[in-house]
């Protein structure tokens, strides 16, 4: 179902491309780029982001998939922008660095910036070429700061982490300790949610879990099966992993997290023995990003979807659960913990959050697609307070559709968001139909110029508008 979801904003469409004149919060940025666009491949190239990084610079850093320098295949391609959204052809070859990958799932899955500046990336490759099943691993890929393969790392600048557990054990999400450890998000089958540790010059971290991994089993059903969404390294070193699992036999998902202490012991404090298990009635659901509270709260949001007799006839709206430190839903957010938030922009639509970031004031900003009656998907930027309540000073009850694309393409609906100042730097994907090009863009968007914390008094829990939704 999850591929579903993703393909959805991949192959949909919208018109036009408008920009506000006025710099309120929420309004794009007309000096970034070109009017406001910044193409992040040239405009007769194919590049599709999966992740998103702002420098301490203001350079924006994009992990995605593109075809290979001699056109032959997909691989894995780092791409970087100067902060005014401009080209930075000082980085690796013209602006591009190409990770060693064949055609494989996602060649280019998460990346994130070491304290001196250097670029980790997670691709991934074959294994073993001659056996019988495919069998996957995952790769770490270090870079200098200004684009080129650090050969100090690993071996000859490459980390192979495999699980060992099945033949498809692929990190999807990477996070970096403050000593340097680097992280991993794993799912392996059968509805386990993993983490791998290697040390901050590639090798192995032993000391970890066992051997470096440690795995979180979650109850089995007829399918069995998990998907790693994201991953969290808190102030006290504990490390997140959120995903989703499945609940039945029919196929059901639900979000999911799990803990474990600096050393890789799984955190037995953590709701139920170390895991989160949190289902929507009659919904299946799946988050993408999950983000820390200054307090040490959780949110995880992505999409919950009411179940059909019919595959593909779902109505998917966008999803969030907030837990305490402990595991538990907090019961100051939404209902019980819980909210689905429908965008209500056509019947029967789909809404989606995709990436987001938990702002200084403790709004949560999320960005996703949302499916249009003019068109299959426009991406929408979405604000709540640390409650889970509408921002009603943002837009229209705290969403917001942006009608954007860079030249003569179409915008298909935002991937990932980073603060850059007090900006947002937000990606997206958009598709020029003849001849067929798709790619990444990026726009900068107005934020508020905040100063510290908000603190305020919690208001009262404001229930979750169409769906009674329960752990």
């Amino acid at each position: 179902m999850q591929v579903f979801v993703r393909s959805l904003w991949l192959t949909a469409l919208l018109i036009g491309a408008t920009a506000s004149a006025w710099a309120a919060d929420g309004d794009l940025d007309l000096g970034f780029g070109e009017n406001g666009v910044a193409l992040v491949a040239s405009a007769d190239s194919v590049f599709v982001s999966t992740g998103l990084v702002v420098q301490t610079d203001g350079k924006i850093l994009f992990c995605g998939t593109g075809p290979s320098s001699d056109g032959s295949h997909h691989v894995g391609i780092v791409s970087r922008l100067n902060a005014d959204g401009s080209p930075d052809r000082t980085f690796g070859d013209a602006g591009h660095f190409e990770l060693d990958t064949r055609n494989i799932d996602r060649p280019c899955a998460a990346l994130a910036l070491q304290r001196d500046g250097k670029i980790v990336v997670a691709t991934q490759d074959v294994a073993d070429e001659t056996a019988p099943v495919l069998d996957v691993e995952t790769h770490l890929v270090r870079l200098e700061t200004g684009g080129t393969r650090d050969l100090s790392f690993g071996d000859g600048g490459v980390s192979r982490v495999n699980f060992i557990v099945d033949d498809y054990d692929i990190a999807t999400a990477l996070a970096i300790q403050p000593d340097g450890a680097i992280v991993l998000g794993v799912a392996t089958r059968p509805n386990r949610l993993g983490i791998a540790r290697v040390r901050e010059d590639g090798s192995n971290d032993s000391s970890f879990g066992v051997d470096g991994r440690v795995t979180i089993q979650f109850p089995l059903t007829l399918y069995s099966i998990a998907d790693v969404s994201d991953i969290l390294v808190d102030p006290q070193e504990r490390i997140v992993v959120t995903g989703s699992i499945t609940i039945d036999n029919v196929g059901r998902t639900a979000f999911a997290a799990a803990r474990v202490l600096r050393d890789g012991t799984i955190d037995r404090s953590f709701g139920s023995g170390g895991g989160v298990m949190v289902a929507f009635v009659d919904r299946s659901a799946a988050p993408y990003p999950a983000l820390l509270q200054d307090d040490g709260r959780i949110v995880l949001a992505g999409w919950a979807a009411t179940l059909a007799p019919d595959f593909g006839n779902e109505t998917y709206n966008v999803a969030a659960v907030c837990l305490l430190d402990d595991g538990t839903l907090d019961p100051s957010f939404g209902s019980g913990g819980m909210r689905i938030i429908p965008l209500d922009l056509v019947e029967a639509g789909a809404g989606v959050a995709v990436a987001g970031v938990i702002r200084r004031d403790r709004r949560i900003v999320l960005v996703g697609h949302a499916q249009m009656a003019s068109g299959p998907s426009r991406g929408f930027m979405l604000q709540l307070d640390e409650h889970g309540n509408d921002v009603e000073d943002f837009a229209t009850q705290g969403a917001r559709i942006f009608d954007v694309g860079p030249d003569e393409r179409n915008a298909l609906g935002f991937t990932g968001i980073a603060m850059q100042g007090s900006k947002y730097i937000i990606g997206g994907t958009a598709l020029r139909e003849r001849p067929y090009l798709q790619t990444t863009f990026a726009v900068r968007v107005d934020g508020p110029l905040l100063r510290g914390h908000s603190k305020h008094q919690r208001p009262p829990p404001i229930p979750a508008r169409t769906h009674e939704v329960a752990p």
